[in-house]
């Protein structure tokens, strides 16, 4: 009897370790799988300024930013202000970069836009099919139009 009580505390034990090997080997990294790696600072600036250049900002706001864009003299004379991103002083919703984002989510409000224009629709459209990333990306690349250096990683140290 007592012997078949140690055999029942043997396996058990014996169980409860495999299973923890189990466990541990379904929780333990392949090494063979390749780490995902976040992208580095100068590779979200390409990738926003091919998003810029892809989804059409360059249209309105030119290539370096100063809103002379193929499209932006015809809006122009049409009464439309067309944000010079060169110059964040002059973005009608801010420059951070949660106000730029929300600017390429919901485009720039209206209302902001000096009286004799208020009645027109925004000619900056709103960008739904973005993804998340995208967003960002564009976004610290007009910063970078306008003059900010949002590389927190390797900025040089404050004293």
């Amino acid at each position: 009897m007592k012997i078949l009580r140690y055999i029942f505390l043997f396996g058990g034990l014996l169980l409860f370790v495999l299973g923890c090997y189990a466990v541990y080997r379904t929780l333990k990294l392949d090494p063979i799988q390749p780490k995902i790696t976040a992208l580095s600072f100068q590779q979200k600036l390409a990738d926003g300024r091919k998003q810029y250049h892809v989804r059409g900002c360059v249209k309105c706001h030119g290539i370096s930013g100063l809103a002379d864009g193929e499209k932006s003299y015809r809006l122009k004379a049409s009464g439309y202000f067309i944000t010079p991103l060169a110059m964040p002083a002059l973005y009608l919703q801010g420059s951070s970069l949660s106000n730029i984002e929300y600017s390429l989510l919901y485009g720039v409000n209206t209302q902001l836009l000096p009286l004799a224009v208020q009645g027109k629709p925004s000619p900056m459209p709103r960008y739904t099919n973005l993804t998340d990333i995208e967003i960002k990306n564009i976004s610290l690349y007009v910063r970078l139009l306008a003059g900010y250096n949002d590389d927190i990683e390797n900025a040089p140290a404050k004293n």
